[in-house]
Order: C-alpha cells, then structure tokens, then sequence
C-alpha cells in the first residue's frame, strides 16, 4: 500500500459524493417537484460531506507519509546498525564508514553544484554510510586476514560492493544508492570491479566514494600495517590521477583537506 492508493481512494469518495448529491438533487427537484427548501437542505449536506471527505483524505494522506518517514527512519537505523556490526567485526577499522563519510562529505560539500544536485549529493553521503555493508558476508578469517589473500580469498572479498548493493536495493527508492555501493571500487582506468568500468561510466558518487574509502584506508591502522601519514596518502593519491581516480576530484579533495578546517 503505497502514497497513490491513498490518492485514489480520496479522489473516488469525494467523486462519489459528488455523483450522489447531484443526482439526489436532480430526482428532488425534478422527479418530487418538491420545493428548494429540502434541496437546500440536502445540499448544505451533501456539500459538507464532499468537504469532510477532502479533510479525510488530507488527513489520512499525511498520516501515510509520516509512517513512511518513520519507516525509512527504521531502514536507515537498522542499516547503520548492521555497517557498524561490518567496522566492529574488525578492530582496525572500527571508525572506518565514518571516516569514509567524513571524507565523502568534505568533497561533497566543495563541489559547485545547482540546488537540484542537492539530492543526489545526500544520496552519497548515505552510499558513503553503507559501502562496506556486504562485508557482512565476507567470512571472518578473509576479512581479518593479516597477509596477502589468496585469489581465490580475493574474489570472494570483490563480491561485497554486490551484497551491499543488493541489501540496499531492497529498499524502495534506493536503487541510486544501491548502485552507488555496486561500483565504488571500480578504477578511472577499467581496471576495477565488480564491472570494470571506466571513466565517467563509473557512477559518480562511486567515484567520490573510491576516493575517500582509500584516503582512510591508508591513513587508518591495519591488521596488515599500521597507518600511515596524511602527506603520504596525499602523495599516492596525487600519483593515481587518471589511473585509479578521477583528476579533478583528487584535486578537490586535496584542496579541501588542505584547509583549516575548526
């Protein structure tokens, strides 16, 4: 049951009570040849109805859409819960969905883009919350694994941008997002995954979301190394414009992070 049937379903009362007073009036007047005293009566009636009915379904509308806010609240909550399960399941990275958001947030808000861009810019910044969620599925000793992986390891830990993806997209109108989470760790070069896009084929919220994902990644401790510097990851993402990075988002990033921010 969704916001239409609510439209529909007042849009047919106030139809019905309408088609009711005007033939109820039609078979006073004319069929009765009663006098306008009744009619008059039958239409303070029958106009006051209509009125209730439009207050009815105003009513009932705006009911539906809290329920529907509360709802997506509910989603949102639950969602959050289950990637701060995905950051707790390792300790080194336990921050690291709000760091990425963080990050995610800075470019976003340095970017010059009309009030219409407003809402795919949120849409980010929630992608940025949730892109690590399918690590849910990835098993612990793939995940918390302190040397280099297996390929057969490897694949398995490429199939969580698809888990996480296919669990937000069951969310109704979040299928943007949900593809936003599928593609950010597709490489500007093609040489990423899960679909080896390329370029401006990559969405670009997955984009701004492969920038600040590495930029954490880097910086924060690992289980196989500690963190390093600011300057360092600056330096690495510098040396990946074009190649793994879209250009002038690096240098957007840089530039943000490079200001004082209190």
């Amino acid at each position: 049951m969704n916001n239409d049937f609510f439209k529909i379903l007042g849009i047919f009362i106030i139809s019905l009570n309408i088609i009711i007073f005007l033939i109820f009036t039609y078979y006073l007047l004319y069929v009765l040849q009663s006098n306008m005293l009744l009619p008059l009566v039958t239409q303070i009636f029958f106009i006051s109805n209509i009125f209730f009915s439009i207050g009815v379904y105003f009513k009932m509308n705006k009911t539906y859409n809290n329920i529907e806010i509360k709802l997506e609240n509910a989603y949102l909550s639950g969602f959050e819960a289950m990637a701060a399960l995905v950051d707790a399941k390792d300790f080194y990275t336990g921050e690291h969905s709000k760091n990425v958001s963080k990050y995610v947030s800075i470019i976003c808000n340095n970017l010059s883009c009309s009030k219409n861009k407003e809402d795919s810019k949120n849409k980010v910044k929630i992608a940025a919350t949730f892109h690590d969620l399918g690590k849910i599925g990835v098993p612990d000793n793939i995940l918390k694994n302190p040397g280099k992986l297996s390929n057969s390891d490897y694949e398995i830990m490429k199939t969580h941008p698809i888990i996480g993806a296919n669990v937000i997209d069951k969310i109704e109108g979040f299928s943007e997002i949900s593809t936003i989470i599928r593609h950010h760790h597709e490489r500007w070069d093609g040489a990423g995954y899960p679909d080896g896009l390329k370029g401006n084929e990559i969405p670009f919220g997955s984009q701004i979301i492969s920038i600040a994902d590495t930029f954490d990644a880097i910086t924060s401790d690992r289980v196989y190394r500690k963190g390093r510097s600011e300057d360092i990851a600056i330096k690495i993402l510098t040396n990946e414009k074009g190649k793994q990075f879209n250009p002038e988002l690096v240098d957007i990033f840089i530039k943000s992070i490079s200001i004082p921010r209190y």
